[in-house]
């Protein structure tokens, strides 16, 4: 692997500037230094605009820095930690405006306007936090305190205002001038907002009409809009034809042909710029790979739970430790406690079904299997393999906050309400005078690759490790039938056939956009956005 020496170079005296802020006794004269070594090759032409405000920004900084160091003078005794902090919230705050544009058309601000004699004007935004400005909750602060100090109050600012809007009401009053009042119902995330308490000051013979005009009902004006795709979105030609498929990819086509087809064929992914924690997928990885690590362990009735938990706690501290650094955020320390938590439970729960049905054996966690299946592989992974007596069990391990039933997670009831119209007949099973419809195939396709001919079918089961002890636990599928599983395979056989046919159309219209991950790209709904006819026999790369 090849190194740049010049990022090397960079890199390394970074590396020492940070090292002499974290050991320098002052920190408002060590980050002065570092600032000034950083910057001390860079030349600075007073007549360029870019320039001038670079210096605004370093003149901003400066004043930053000669504030912190009067603090630390004053209070020396304060951890430089906090000055640390202090300096980074005040950095924070601090905003440089760039100057004026020319031409540039001025909004003024509410303080401003008693000033300005344009006899129209157009006051936007009279909401109640913002007209009349209150301080609310001010731990050092309250306002009993600040009009005792004779500082401002929010009674103060409320009358300031009040004479502001009468001000300028009544110098446009009559023939003098027009004042235009827009009261937003709702901001930009569809908060709701309250009109300002200033608006029913007024006169009380008004007063009944005009809350009546502030809360009255709005048309929507969007719906009158025609709107219309520039464009339809069609798949790109001559696609390589899959040969192989995960246990976890029927699922996705069960749900959605359409959306398999992005996820699965164009293996389009959504990114998270903004997660500052573990989410759902590496959480569950985390909690998988510590009790994957009980490969070969035996459960019997000597098993003792504190000396087990102890075990996979260290094996869950490690993990942590070498995937994300020795100082967790806020955010990790919290999903560490519930990781621990999942755990004890996890350690409990098994401990009690050894008491109950007997001792295991953990054969395997983390077995890669493939099956063959109508021209494609079928590929999968285990979560763990348990011997108990002369039967195999598969376990399939479930992080979700409540527990999973694995029945009702692969089959649904066929009820009055229509099923998806892109599902073949064969993902439909009759069971005990019920007709189902197979919704996930993953358990039965692990019986089918450990079911060996003349033995014993496998058992299959989920172990929840939800966030309580109560919903943890494991939870079998105790009426699975070789029925299932011969149904299952069919099942499994005809979506290949599909997907080999290119059927990826209609779209399952019963997925919630708060848990589609393909909701944004279609605003105006899939239908309206996509060339249905090239996803319904699309032609694969032969």
């Amino acid at each position: 692997m090849r190194t740049d020496p010049a990022l090397h170079n960079a890199l390394a005296q970074l590396n020492t500037l940070a090292a002499e802020l974290n050991t320098s006794g002052n920190f408002s004269s060590s980050l002065a230094q570092a600032l000034q070594h950083i910057y001390s090759t860079k030349q600075i032409e007073t007549t360029g605009q870019a320039s001038s405000q670079w210096k605004e920004r370093a003149d901003a900084v400066r004043q930053l820095l000669n504030n912190a160091a009067e603090a630390e003078t004053l209070f020396s005794k304060l951890p430089k930690a906090f000055s640390r902090a202090a300096f980074r919230q005040s950095l924070q705050r601090s905003k440089v405006y760039p100057d004026r544009p020319r031409e540039a058309h001025d909004l003024l601000g509410w303080l401003e306007l008693l000033w300005n004699d344009a006899p129209h004007l157009i006051l936007a935004g009279l909401n109640e936090s913002i007209v009349p400005e209150s301080v609310i909750g001010d731990a050092f602060l309250p306002e009993a305190l600040r009009e005792e100090l004779g500082l401002r109050t929010n009674a103060q600012r409320f009358a300031r205002d009040a004479y502001l809007l009468e001000a300028l009401c009544r110098r446009r009053a009559g023939e003098h001038g027009h004042i235009d009042i827009l009261v937003p119902q709702a901001g930009d995330d569809h908060t709701p907002l309250k009109p300002s308490r200033l608006l029913f000051q007024g006169a009380s013979d008004t007063l009944l009409s005009r809350t009546r005009q502030l809360f009255s009902e709005t048309e929507d004006s969007s719906a009158d809009i025609e709107h219309s795709a520039a464009w339809k979105l069609s798949p790109p030609p001559d696609l390589e034809l899959p040969t192989s498929i995960s246990v976890s990819a029927f699922k996705s086509y069960l749900q959605c042909p359409f959306r398999f087809f992005l996820r699965h064929i164009l293996k389009m992914r959504p990114v998270d710029v903004e997660t500052r924690e573990l989410n759902p997928a590496a959480f569950g990885n985390l909690v998988h790979d510590t009790v994957a690590a009980l490969n070969g362990y035996t459960f019997d009735s000597s098993t003792d739970l504190a000396t087990l938990v102890k075990k996979l706690h260290a094996i869950a501290e490690e993990m942590l430790k070498h995937r994300y650094g020795d100082k967790l955020s806020f955010a990790l320390r919290l999903q560490h406690e519930a990781i621990m938590a999942r755990i004890y439970a996890f350690c409990q729960h098994q401990v009690e079904d050894t008491q109950n049905n007997g001792s295991i054996k953990i054969l395997n966690t983390e077995e890669a299997f493939e099956i063959p299946l109508s021209g494609f592989t079928i590929k999968g992974r285990i979560d763990r393999i348990d011997q108990r007596g002369e039967r195999l069990e598969l376990i399939d391990y479930k992080t979700s906050n409540s527990a999973a039933n694995p029945e009702k997670t692969h089959l649904a009831v066929v009820a009055k309400k229509a099923p998806p119209k892109h599902l073949p007949e064969e993902a439909f099973f009759e069971h005990e005078g019920k007709t189902y419809r197979w919704t996930d195939l993953q358990l039965p396709l692990y019986v089918l690759a450990k079911h060996e001919a003349g033995g014993q079918r496998p058992t299959v089961a989920y172990f929840n490790l939800a966030q309580t002890l109560e919903k943890s636990g494991i939870e079998r599928w105790e009426g699975f039938t070789d029925s299932h599983l011969d149904s299952a395979r069919v099942c499994a056989a005809a979506v290949i056939e599909q997907i080999k046919a290119g059927i990826f159309w209609p779209p399952n219209q019963d997925v919630h956009a708060a848990y589609d991950d393909f909701a944004p790209l279609f605003p105006d709904g899939i239908e309206n956005s996509v060339d249905p006819e090239a996803f319904k026999h699309y032609q694969f790369k032969r």
